[in-house]
């Protein structure tokens, strides 16, 4: 454990090449920069199926659309209650909260039933919004495009920012669809290891 310690990262010129190899098994001889370091190469596997393990969960959970669905959810709650709420005690509004360390500790998940709760007829949509969550009729996801360094049409793509593909989208859609800004939703999403590898 000490050598973990005193050499989970390094950089260069402190780096023993006998004793520390990077994930890829070799000698550790890079410019200056911060990595993770092992005693010995049996263990770069068990590291990397950590890093693999951490993509999946990310993959699979974290950035899973319904989860996404459930975060831009909570956030259009929030941001719909914004300007007629106040949070007890501060007079702030939900997001100034961050502002005032005694509202901030006071701000937990049960702003969403206290919202709901709350008479007030300005917070009807968030209400509203918040029936629809409840009762799981999240946002949907429409399409998903991977990115490959291959195909010119989706780099592109990669390369425009969320408001142009807003834009293009509804106005492809006017013909048929009556949808406007705050219908669409474009997440780009980076997918890797760690250390964009």
């Amino acid at each position: 454990n000490d050598f973990l310690l005193e050499n989970a990262y390094v950089a260069k010129g402190r780096c023993d090449d006998e004793k520390c190899w990077k994930c890829s098994g070799k000698p550790c001889n890079e410019h200056f920069h911060l990595m993770i370091c092992y005693q010995s190469p049996k263990t770069i596997n068990t590291a990397m199926s950590f890093f693999r393990q951490r993509f999946n969960n990310y993959k699979n959970i974290y950035e899973h659309h319904k989860s996404k669905a459930s975060s831009y959810m909570i956030s259009d709650i929030l941001a719909l209650a914004d300007p007629y709420y106040r949070l007890p005690g501060s007079k702030l509004p939900i997001s100034l909260a961050m502002s005032n360390p005694d509202a901030y500790v006071k701000l937990k998940d049960s702003i969403i039933d206290i919202i709901e709760l709350t008479d007030d007829d300005n917070l009807q949509p968030a209400k509203e919004l918040i029936e629809r969550y409840r009762s799981r009729k999240l946002y949907k996801r429409v399409t998903e495009q991977p990115v490959s360094t291959n195909v010119a049409w989706t780099q592109e793509l990669w390369q425009m920012d969320e408001e142009k593909i807003v834009r293009d989208i509804l106005e492809l859609s006017d013909s048929y669809m009556n949808l406007n800004s705050s219908d669409i939703i474009v997440d780009k999403m980076e997918m890797h290891f760690g250390m964009k590898e």
